[in-house]
């Protein structure tokens, strides 16, 4: 429920930037002023953290490790980068020839492959 919460906290910070183009700034420590987008994104970076650290815990080996998480990661991978590749792509481009320019299959590949990923 805190993770949601968190969420909920970016999505409400963000909010404020369409119409006025600033965020609020509830609360101020040691002269540093935190939105509440970044005060969820701390919630939720801090408590991603310790789900982590009990993944790690629960399974201390370090390739089993890295399969469960890359199990766990992976097809959200997979599904972004063809939506953003074959969806959102085609709907943002100028170019004319979007599917024929060969940077569009070189993103995509090397998006799947993780390393080295491409913007």
């Amino acid at each position: 429920m805190l993770r949601i919460v968190a969420a909920a906290l970016v999505i409400v910070s963000h909010s404020f930037l369409l119409p006025s183009g600033g965020e609020p700034y509830p609360l101020s420590f040691g002269g540093y002023g935190y939105t509440m987008g970044r005060i969820g994104v701390i919630v939720f970076f801090v408590i991603s953290g310790y789900l982590v650290c009990g993944s790690w815990l629960a399974e201390p080996r370090v390739r089993r490790y890295a399969g469960k998480r890359a199990r766990r990661l992976y097809p959200a991978l997979f599904v972004m980068v063809l939506l953003v590749t074959l969806v959102m792509g085609p709907i943002v481009t100028t170019s004319k020839a979007y599917f024929a320019d060969p940077q569009t299959w070189f993103f995509l590949v090397r998006n799947l492959l993780i390393f080295p990923y491409d913007y």
